[in-house]
This record gives structure tokens, sequence and C-alpha cells, in this order.
């Protein structure tokens, strides 16, 4: 396939789905050059990652309505693997997504399984290539998961990761509940630097 890919120039595509067979090594120069090469693709503004309970998919919509323009799915189970699948996907695959200000994480089809032995690093490496998110957006669910690997970010680390975030959205978050002990701290040490982090709420059913 990668062999195909460098031939396409495909000056007229401006929708791409693609989905990867289940490996341990993700490596696609050529599916890089491919969505370096198309505007429409390379320039995405919203970001979806969604967990089901056998993938994971990352979708990004058109600039100007819901329609999806990109969309990888990696069909796995273990919750470590889809984590590092995409990881390597995001890096191998796509471009710098200078353009995307919103990410949002969160679930599909009910409560996927998920193993709470998931080291903080993976989700720190998923992060890692949404350097120009300003507004991340956590469903219930997954605060506890991703909170105490944003902890980890002390010291030098404070912006190595999404280093422009402005805003935190958590779902379902009370005016006058506590926040998670994770999220907490990572405002925080935010606080300390000249990129502090606005924490709100997020009414999931609107958007």
């Amino acid at each position: 396939m990668e062999e195909i890919l460098a031939q396409i120039d495909a000056p007229r595509l401006n929708e791409l789905h693609i989905t990867f067979f289940n490996q341990i090594i993700f490596d696609t120069p050529q599916l890089f050059h491919l969505i370096s090469r198309r505007p429409t693709l390379r320039a995405p503004e919203k970001g979806h990652i969604e967990f089901y309970s056998k993938a994971i998919i990352v979708r990004f919509p058109s600039q100007t309505s819901d329609y999806e323009i990109l969309s990888m799915k990696i069909p796995c189970t273990p919750s470590e693997w889809q984590l590092s699948a995409l990881e390597q996907v995001c890096t191998s695959s796509l471009p710098p997504l200078s353009t995307l200000e919103d990410l949002y994480i969160f679930e599909k089809q009910g409560q996927p399984h998920w193993q709470d032995d998931v080291e903080n690093m993976l989700w720190l490496d998923l992060l890692h290539p949404f350097a120009s998110v300003k507004n991340l957006y956590l469903c219930k669910k997954f605060v506890p998961r991703i909170a105490p690997a944003l902890q980890e970010l002390v010291g030098g680390r404070t912006t190595a990761i999404l280093p422009t975030l402005g805003n935190i959205f958590l779902e379902d978050l009370r005016p006058s509940g506590p926040l998670h002990e994770g999220i907490e701290k990572f405002v925080a040490t935010r606080r300390l630097t000249s990129h502090a982090v606005a924490v709100s709420r997020w009414d999931r059913k609107s958007g």
C-alpha cells in the first residue's frame, strides 16, 4: 500500500478514511506525504479521539461543519495498545497539526474495558503531537485516567506537552465541586508560568 500511495497525487482529494490493521509497529511515511499535499486534509481545527471497546479512532471534522474530512481507525482491545498505536499513527502519518485548536477525548458505545495499570507516559506520548491545542475537552470517565499524566508535567516539563493549552473543559463539572487532584495540580503548576489554564464545564450534549 505504501508503494501505491507514493504514486498517488489526487489533487481533488477532500476526504480520507483509513482503517489500519492491528500491529505493533506503524510507519507510514507515504501516507504522511499524501496528506501533506492536500490543504483540506492537513489543516483541521478540531480533533476527536474516540475510544471504543475494540478500537480507537481519531477524527478530524471540516472547518465549516462536523463533516469528517479525515479519520483513522485502529482495531485493538488492550488499552495500552490503543494509546501506543494511535500515537505512532499520529506521529508517522499526520503532518504537524499546527491549525488544530480543539481536542476532544471521550468514549463511545458505553464504557470500554480499561486497564488500570496504563503508564502515564503513554498518555503524554499521545498528546505530544497536538502542540497547538488551546482547548482540551475530557469526558468524565477519562479525567481520572489522563489527570495523573498531566500532573507529572512539572518543572522544566510544565509546557513540554500542550504548550498552548488555555482551557480544559470537563464533562459534568459542578460549580462548587472539587477538581480531580491531578487536574488541580496541573493547573496550579501552569499558573506559575505565562501559560495559565482555566477549567470549565463541558456540556457534551451541546458539543
